[in-house]
């Protein structure tokens, strides 16, 4: 599978997630890289994808779709979300992490529901 595959891949399965209101941990988006899970808090490689993804998600208008990778302990993403949605300008100088994550995870899911696909196929 090339690495737009795999991007392509993720990417669907968070929609479908958002779409349900759902939280997805770091471990599956791991496991549809073919992430070793020993590897996990130095994958450089899951980074990029996530970073990757909500970065286009930025530059089409859309919420960032990796808010709702989190870690499964505290369900919250990691610091390289933060640091990807203030580099994108889209979490504000001084906006504390807390509330841009409640506001950015409401906004996905949100919009998500309104455009994800439907069930049995399709697009809304």
């Amino acid at each position: 599978m090339t690495t737009e595959e795999r991007l392509a891949k993720v990417r669907e399965s968070l929609i479908e997630a958002a779409t349900r209101r759902s939280l997805v941990h770091y471990r599956q988006v791991a496991e549809m890289l073919g992430i070793e899970s020993d590897r996990l808090d130095h994958s450089h490689e899951l980074a990029a994808v996530l970073d990757e993804i909500s970065t286009f998600e930025y530059e089409h208008d859309r919420p960032l779709l990796s808010v709702i990778v989190v870690h499964q302990g505290d369900k919250h993403p990691g610091g390289g979300f933060f640091k990807m949605a203030k580099r994108n300008g889209v979490q504000k100088p001084g906006q504390d992490d807390e509330t841009f994550f409640i506001t950015e995870l409401k906004r996905t899911w949100d919009y998500w529901q309104k455009h994800g696909p439907r069930p049995g196929g399709g697009r809304r």
